[in-house]
């Protein structure tokens, strides 16, 4: 759809501004209305994503003409399979990674979190992937920030135990795509190393996509597709995002950017976790 220039500025606003009066029949919205307002202030994102995601085989197919169309004259949607569908979205997604500048509930106010003043909103149109904070990483992980930042943020992670973040617990595995020799000095507790410049196999005729070259943290990230949240973390965000991407060409799924990367942690004067190089030979 971005090809077609087909952007959400398109059709998205009007869903937001009437919280979905403009696409669902009044005496449909009153369940979904219901979930906004028990919900946080992200949900309506999530239930977005759950109607791009309903509609997403049809307009695959759609010239740019056919998607206005489409959206002018909304197909009939089972209001009920977009409201579930949204709240295990919202359940199984990092509250980092919808993060808003205005957002008016953002509980996390942590020195590892996001803030509005690391968004560049110029840059967020661009993103194709999700960012992840530190703060959610330590959370989602059970990794006290205790563990690597020591006293310097003079905060600790709550490990949290209820039923709806369970389920994103143990559901994360982090790639540091730094260089073996960065690696070497100092990772995130349970993190694999795939180098961005020696983990792909170059395009070939046969195979003309970059493929992951065979290796144990390879085997290990294939293991994870689909079942775990995959954080990219490079020595800065741009640098996650790169190595992100050639992920998401392979077809990825569950990919996010660890925010400000290792260089963070490093302005943070965080002492990093010693990796076991037994279990990659």
């Amino acid at each position: 759809m971005d090809g077609q220039a087909f952007v959400p500025d398109l059709y998205a606003i009007p869903w937001f501004l009437t919280m979905f009066s403009h696409v669902f029949p009044i005496k449909k919205i009153f369940h979904l209305w219901d979930k906004l307002l028990v919900y946080d202030s992200s949900l309506p994102l999530f239930i977005a994503v759950a109607i791009m995601i309903r509609l997403k085989r049809q307009l695959m197919t759609f010239s740019f003409n056919d998607c206005i169309l489409s959206f002018s004259d909304m197909p009939d949607i089972d209001v009920d399979d977009i409201v579930t569908q949204s709240t295990v979205l919202h359940r199984d997604t990092p509250p980092s990674c919808s993060y808003r500048v205005h957002q008016p509930d953002f509980a996390d106010t942590s020195l590892l979190a996001i803030h509005k003043e690391d968004i560049d909103l110029q840059a967020r149109r661009m993103e194709r992937l999700p960012i992840i904070s530190l703060s959610d990483v330590c959370r989602l992980n059970r990794i006290k920030s205790s563990t690597f930042i020591g006293n310097f943020t003079g905060e600790e992670f709550e490990i949290v135990d209820d039923i709806e973040s369970l389920a994103t617990i143990e559901r994360l595995l982090i790639v540091d795509c730094r260089d073996e020799a960065d690696f070497k000095t100092g990772t995130l507790p349970g993190a694999i190393n795939l180098p961005s410049k020696t983990s792909f196999e170059d395009p070939t005729s046969e195979v003309p996509i970059s493929t992951l070259r065979p290796s144990l943290s390879s085997i290990k990230l294939i293991s994870a597709r689909g079942s775990r949240i995959i954080v990219v973390a490079g020595k800065d965000t741009r640098d996650g995002q790169a190595f992100a991407e050639r992920l998401l060409s392979l077809g990825y799924p569950k990919l996010t950017i660890l925010h400000g990367g290792f260089n963070l942690l490093s302005s943070l004067g965080a002492t990093l976790e010693l990796p076991d190089l037994r279990e990659d030979s």
